[in-house]
């Protein structure tokens, strides 16, 4: 046995007489390094911030290529009133349930552009599509074979994409804030990290131009599409954190300072009420579900502090409409 071993060791010995060379042990060391590496990446791969992180720039990506242009940059879009008053619209249905991931656009108005027709999208992306439901419309009949060449230029998969859909990115950043905020895991932090990384979207959004739902070739319109709003954006982002968030000084503070983070971005004045109606929803929710007079208290210096900075930042916002049941109206004005 001991002569066995002998061999085994002198075997590790290169051929030309060098060092000795513990290969097994190297190889030990060298599983454990990739080992112990692997864990660190797991560990920190699953961490809220590092998903809030890839999340947030896969969205902000998605915002860049689909809404590209500066309020005020656009150029004339096709009117509703050159689509005929009667028209009769003709569905084309899907062959397949599952999510509407992506739309080619030039090729929709190319295939309108050729068949004379005005094609009507009744599927936005991130929208399930159940089978036999209508995908699209027509104002006029198109053949099996139109609508053959019609419907692959809707491309429907297993889940939601990003990729045309930045309301996905914005929603699956809401979901974690909901189970930060749930009893049961009651982990203010991660919701505070994603307010900051959802007011990073608004604000990208903010000024973007959301382009509008006509779309024309040759100065005709050819497609309708079902475009989003930007007051549905910050309702996505808002709405049911608030909800979650009632009693929690925290989190409604760190609202109302995303809030004010976003105005900054826009002098839009539709897009400064909306941001504006959604910080009095906020103090609503402070005066409804906060009792201690200290944290109403920080609720309200909140609000005077984000008055005077879009002051001094000369960021006026319009006063907030007459309600009886909004207490914190004259903190705005």
């Amino acid at each position: 046995m001991p002569q066995r071993a002998a061999d085994a060791i002198r075997s590790a010995n290169d051929e030309g007489g060098g060092g000795f060379v513990p290969l097994l042990a190297v190889l030990a060391l060298l599983a454990i390094g990739c080992l112990i590496f692997f864990i660190h990446h797991v560990a920190a791969s699953i961490q809220a911030s590092t998903i809030l992180q890839a999340i947030t720039q896969e969205t902000l990506t998605a915002i860049n290529a689909l809404f590209s242009g500066k309020i005020g940059e656009g150029k004339p879009i096709a009117q509703l009133e050159q689509l005929p008053r009667e028209a009769e619209w003709h569905p084309v249905a899907a062959r397949a349930n599952g999510y509407l991931q992506h739309i080619d656009s030039e090729s929709l108005l190319r295939f309108a552009g050729e068949h004379e027709a005005v094609l009507r999208i009744e599927r936005s992306p991130g929208d399930f599509s159940v089978e036999g439901a209508p995908l699209v419309s027509a104002d006029r009949p198109l053949d099996e074979a139109a609508a053959a060449e019609l419907r692959p230029l809707f491309v429907i998969g297993d889940f939601r994409t990003v990729e045309q859909d930045a309301g996905f990115g914005i929603r699956q950043i809401v979901d974690i804030a909901l189970k930060a905020l749930s009893p049961g895991v009651n982990d203010t932090s991660t919701a505070v990290s994603c307010l900051d990384y959802l007011s990073a979207i608004l604000c990208r959004l903010a000024p973007r131009e959301i382009a509008s739902p006509f779309r024309e070739k040759k100065g005709e319109l050819r497609v309708i599409a079902d475009t989003p709003e930007f007051a549905g954006f910050v309702a996505e982002s808002f709405d049911e954190i608030r909800l979650c968030a009632a009693g929690n000084v925290t989190i409604l503070l760190q609202m109302l300072r995303a809030i004010v983070r976003v105005a900054f971005d826009t002098r839009d004045a539709a897009r400064r009420e909306t941001l504006l109606l959604h910080a009095r929803l906020v103090r609503d929710a402070g005066h409804q579900s906060v009792h201690a007079s200290y944290d109403r208290a920080r609720v309200d210096a909140a609000l005077d502090h984000a008055r005077e900075t879009m002051r001094a930042t000369s960021v006026e916002l319009p006063a907030l409409p007459a309600n009886a049941d909004a207490p914190a109206a004259a903190e705005f004005r």
